[in-house]
C-alpha cells in the first residue's frame, strides 16, 4: 500500500504528468507486470502515469458519463469535486 501512495505523490509532485510519452517498450513491460501481477518497480513517472491513462480510458464504462457536465464545468476546485459526487 505504501508503494501506490509514493507513486501518487510522485505523480502529483510531476510538471507535466499525464502529457510527456513514455517509452514504448518500457510501458509495454510494465503494463504486463501489472497484468501478471509481477510489478516491482518502475522509475519513470511518465511510464505510470500514461498507464493510468489508458487503464480509465479503456473502462468499459466511463466515470465521468453520468455526471452533469454544467457543475463539472463549473467546479474550481478539486476538493468541492471530490466531495460533490
Amino acid at each position: 500500500m505504501q508503494w501506490i501512495y509514493n507513486v501518487c505523490l510522485t505523480l502529483v509532485l510531476q510538471e507535466g504528468v499525464f502529457r510527456l510519452a513514455p517509452d514504448g517498450d518500457e510501458s509495454m513491460f510494465v503494463k504486463q507486470q501489472l497484468n501478471d501481477n509481477s510489478f516491482v518497480r518502475c522509475n519513470d513517472v511518465n511510464c505510470i502515469s500514461n498507464l493510468i491513462k489508458v487503464w480509465f480510458r479503456d473502462l468499459p464504462v466511463h466515470l465521468l458519463d453520468s455526471a452533469d457536465q454544467t457543475a463539472i464545468s463549473n467546479v474550481d476546485d478539486v476538493g468541492v469535486a471530490f466531495f460533490q459526487y
